[in-house]
């Protein structure tokens, strides 16, 4: 008995909408026989209703190895390579020629590193080329390439045109626009940076571009007293060009792309503050190096500008050809910042040009800043090796004031008198703060005079208040002979410097060496605080250096 056959054919209408399926036996068997129960299926859950998902339209394949017609241009092969080498079918064949010349070209397929052309015809509309570079894993090397359908010329005259002049050369060379009023271009063209036109929102480059020749230029000056004016005339012609077998043939023909009179382009004209910038920035040397710096303090530099005396000639050299202008000599204004702690001399320069008979103001360049290192440097060892502070006479014997340190040492004990010690403030309130010993010297800001305020002490007559003051040395020499008060500086090729002042800081290791205790020897300990230059940067700043000291004293417990 043959068995019967059964399928399972489900069918449902739409399921979106949620219609159960309905499963139906079939019996290939025509006899009648009866069957076993039908299982039904599970059931299939209900899909949410979403809306159906409208079909992406299908992309054009497109075939790279073919040729065909893109952008206006017809290849043979490879039709991507239009694209890819940006050629342009709304421009001769010369000039797309000169576009792609020793360039190199990337994207997703191709990676062309140079492009070879062997031919190309102005004439034909026509350009054919190798190139070195892959289509994916495909070498192009001994494909040959035709394109045509270039235009036989450039399509229109342009009116658009930027045409810029080297003012750096002109002023290296020390041309001004006069100069080349009615010159031939030949004469001129090194004074110009580029020159442009544009044409169909395209940039081209006319200078040293062989596809185009300037035929016609011409300045002329239509100056006015109060007002510059230079006028160029230029017209530019376009080659008909053609190559063959790599070799550029001779044009057939010329036609005009750019024909017009421009008025001022741009840099032709410069100022004096131009130039004066220009010889700033390329003509002026620093010469003054670190071992010619090694003479000086950087702040001898600072005094000396601030009386008046500009020493700018030991740092900075104007280039000799350029040291007159209109044969007036150039001068240089330096303002100068100094560090002595670092000897480093920061200066703002600026070169001015004083031609009285068309102006009573200078004319001046912008500043330029310098930095110069290597001068002498100041420590707290160097100035105290240059500062010596001698008190006279060396005792404090008179006043009552002073008598206190004996009739106080005499009432302690030995282990006491050994430690014996005075705070600053202390010694005020025994000294008596009139007679504290302190210092200042500082400078009056109108006239730059010196004003010291010397340390004072009581004289052995009674009747006198004060005696002979201390003298504050510089290398062996009063302070006051060594000082310049119009500079603020000391010694010779020396230092900048603002304020000294004297503070007390103990009196210590008090002795007595007579029998009758009538005399007590002791230090006096003390800080001269000296204020030196400390510019970090272009603008001037002081640091106080604190210089200790130690100056024997006695005093004498006076009898009545």
């Amino acid at each position: 008995m043959r068995k019967s056959v059964k399928k399972w054919i489900k069918y449902s209408s739409t399921s979106l909408l949620g219609t159960p399926i309905i499963a139906i036996a079939c019996n290939n068997d025509t006899k009648s026989t009866p069957q076993d129960p039908v299982s039904q299926p599970t059931p299939v859950p209900t899909p949410p209703i979403t809306q159906p998902q409208r079909p992406k339209e299908p992309q054009p394949i497109v075939d790279e190895e073919k040729g065909g017609e893109l952008n206006g241009l017809k290849i043979n092969k490879y039709k991507g390579i239009i694209q890819l080498l940006n050629l342009n079918s709304n421009m001769p064949a010369s000039f797309n020629y000169y576009a792609i010349d020793r360039k190199s070209f990337k994207n997703a397929n191709y990676n062309i590193s140079q492009v070879i052309v062997t031919d190309f015809d102005d004439a034909k509309s026509e350009m054919t080329f190798q190139v070195i570079g892959n289509y994916k894993d495909k070498t192009l090397w001994e494909d040959v390439f035709k394109v045509t359908g270039f235009a036989k010329t450039i399509p229109h005259s342009s009116t658009l045109a930027k045409l810029e002049f080297n003012t750096n050369k002109m002023m290296e060379e020390q041309i001004t626009a006069s100069n080349l009023v009615d010159k031939p271009f030949d004469v001129v063209k090194k004074y110009i940076n580029n020159f442009e036109i544009s044409i169909d929102n395209m940039t081209i480059s006319i200078l040293n571009n062989p596809a185009f020749e300037i035929t016609n230029f011409s300045i002329s000056d239509n100056s006015t007293k109060y007002n510059k004016k230079y006028n160029l005339n230029i017209l530019v012609q376009a080659k008909e060009l053609s190559m063959k077998n790599g070799v550029l043939q001779q044009p057939t023909s010329t036609y005009t792309v750019f024909n017009r009179v421009m008025e001022n382009p741009t840099n032709l004209v410069y100022s004096d503050r131009d130039y004066l910038n220009y010889v700033l920035n390329n003509q002026v040397e620093v010469v003054m190096n670190n071992q010619a710096a090694s003479n000086y303090y950087a702040s001898y530099f600072t005094g000396r500008k601030q009386a008046k005396i500009d020493m700018w000639n030991l740092i900075f050299k104007i280039n000799d050809k350029y040291e007159n202008y209109n044969k007036i000599p150039l001068s240089m204004n330096v303002e100068y910042y100094s560090n002595d702690l670092t000897g480093t001399l920061y200066l703002s320069a600026q070169i001015s040009y004083d031609n009285e008979t068309y102006s009573d103001v200078p004319i001046t360049s912008d500043y330029i800043n310098k930095e110069i290192t290597g001068f002498k440097t100041l420590n707290e060892d160097t100035l105290k090796q240059q500062f010596t502070f001698v008190p006279y006479p060396a005792a404090f014997n008179v006043k009552k004031y002073y008598q206190k340190l004996v009739t106080k040492y005499n009432s302690l004990d030995k282990e006491q008198q050994k430690t014996l010690s005075y705070t600053p403030d202390e010694a005020k309130m025994i000294l008596g703060a009139k007679y504290a010993p302190s210092l200042r010297i500082a400078y009056t800001d109108e006239k730059n005079e010196l004003i010291i305020d010397p340390v004072i002490i009581p004289s052995d007559n009674a009747e006198k208040d004060f005696a002979q003051d201390v003298d504050l040395l510089f290398n062996g020499t009063p302070f006051a002979q060594e000082v310049d008060a119009n500079q603020r500086t000391v010694g010779d090729n020396g230092f900048q410097v603002d304020r000294i002042m004297l503070n007390t800081t103990s009196l210590n290791n008090f002795t007595s060496i007579s029998d009758d205790k009538t005399r007590v020897d002791f230090n006096w300990n003390y800080d001269l605080e000296i204020e030196i230059n400390n510019a970090t940067s272009w603008s001037q700043s002081t640091q106080t250096i604190s210089v200790p000291g130690t100056a024997h004293m006695y005093s004498i417990l006076r009898s009545k």
